[in-house]
């Protein structure tokens, strides 16, 4: 079963890592700034390596305000989807999956 929590997590991040960024960039527009999603490195904490990785960024610089709206707001939103099917799902491995990418 923990393998299966697993791959469901690491599935259901996969998504909701595009949609959190997507978010970011529906925020961006909304606050009236104009924006991209671009490829690049992130590099690991742990161990000296890069991934690709995506990221919404305004093409210019937003005021405090409105860099704080998207700041939050992203992954707030992002995360309301996941909230709602958690609230759906009775099975346990799927429900535990979707809370440990909500948190």
């Amino acid at each position: 079963m923990r393998i299966r929590i697993f791959v469901l997590a690491l599935l259901t991040f996969v998504a909701a890592f595009g949609a959190h960024e997507v978010m970011h960039l529906v925020v961006i527009f909304a606050v009236g700034g104009r924006g991209s999603i671009i490829v690049r490195p992130w590099r690991l904490g742990l161990v000296d390596f890069q991934i690709p990785s995506l990221h919404a960024q305004p093409v210019e610089p937003l005021g405090l305000v409105q860099q704080a709206l998207v700041n939050f707001l992203g992954p707030a939103l992002a995360a309301v989807p996941l909230v709602a099917l958690w609230a759906g799902v009775r099975e346990t491995a799927p429900r535990l999956a979707l809370w440990a990418n909500v948190l």
